[in-house]
């Protein structure tokens, strides 16, 4: 069922192609109790109010700041394990753009970077639990824009191919990869050409894993999973989403329904906060975005899941661990 491609893999000592610098942790602090259903406040370090995008993974927390390609990797306290500031050496700059993380702590960040001459590169950068830098796969001309960890280990990317300066439509290719742990590429499936002209589909999309299968929807609402196994899609359906909505985040809850977060458009054409449960069985859409003046999720997105519970984040220096029975 995949389409398997060759992929050049390049490994190098950290201190060679990498700088990575180890901070202090600030002290952890979590409020609240999740046994009784109540929502959890995981309190992170100061220095990452504002700067970036938050990842919560297999109990783990990242941020990726917005500007360059630093990254900080928090355990489920809120306790900083380290910091690393990516660079690729024939890059004049890189950026990074999604982040997950295994079990054990292990991260994978996908990026790019343009030398000084215009030349487009696209990367998957492997990090230790101690958060050095081991590998670093050359993905180009396909760039990593949503990752996720599978349920049997394996990794998921879903991006695109990146075409030539100037140019206004997208070169067939495969929207969907399935890597190793050592970054080798086990296949490419999704073909582009199955979903509409425009926008690209990985645009502000969201994805997820659950069970036997990832999932990812689309900003123009499409919901599609893929089976780990045997990289077929198994699941595809069209959302009944609200006008003018915009994916920020999702999550699936412990019964694969997947939560969304994001804005849309009330009768006055004002912008405002949804959260929303979609139905696996019919597809449909079910606002539950709490009513009450007040709420403390107002400003917050998805940022992962965790058991039992959606983590929600904003540019604060802390997440919130709220029981999916909250949002239904």
């Amino acid at each position: 069922m995949f389409r398997i491609e060759s992929m050049k893999t390049l490994s190098f000592p950290c201190n060679l192609a990498f700088c990575t610098l180890l901070t202090v942790a600030a002290a952890p602090a979590i409020h609240g109790e999740s046994s009784t259903g109540r929502s959890n406040t995981v309190v992170l370090p100061s220095d990452i109010r504002n700067v970036g995008h938050k990842f919560w993974s297999n109990g783990f927390l990242a941020v990726r700041e917005i500007d360059g390609a630093t990254l900080h990797l928090h355990d489920r306290a809120g306790k900083r394990l380290w910091t690393t500031k990516l660079t690729v050496p024939e890059a004049a700059r890189a950026s990074v753009f999604p982040v997950t993380i295994w079990p054990d702590g292990s991260v994978v960040a996908g990026g790019g970077g343009v030398s000084a001459d215009g030349v487009r590169t696209a990367f998957l950068a492997f990090i230790s639990p101690a958060g050095e830098i081991t590998r670093l796969v050359r993905t180009a001309p396909f760039v990593a824009q949503h990752l996720t960890v599978a349920r049997d280990g394996s990794l998921w990317a879903f991006g695109r191919v990146f075409g030539d300066w100037g140019e206004t439509k997208d070169k067939p290719h495969m929207m969907v990869r399935k890597y190793s742990r050592d970054g080798s590429e086990l296949g490419a499936v999704l073909p582009r050409a199955a979903f509409p002209d425009w926008p690209h589909p990985a645009k502000e999309a969201a994805m997820a894993g659950w069970r036997d299968r990832v999932g990812f929807v689309t900003m123009d609402g499409e919901w599609v999973e893929i089976s780990t196994e045997t990289g077929e899609q198994v699941f595809r359906r069209k959302l009944a989403q609200p006008k003018g909505f915009r994916l920020h985040g999702a999550a699936y809850g412990p019964e694969g329904d997947l939560y969304l977060s994001g804005r849309a458009r009330d009768a006055a054409n004002k912008a405002i906060q949804v959260y929303a449960r979609l139905d696996r069985a019919s597809g449909t859409w079910i606002d539950v975005t709490p009513s009450a003046n007040g709420t403390p999720y107002s400003g917050l997105t998805i940022v992962g899941a965790e058991g039992d519970s959606v983590v929600l984040g904003s540019g604060e220096a802390e997440v919130q661990l709220v029981p999916f029975a909250r949002l239904r």
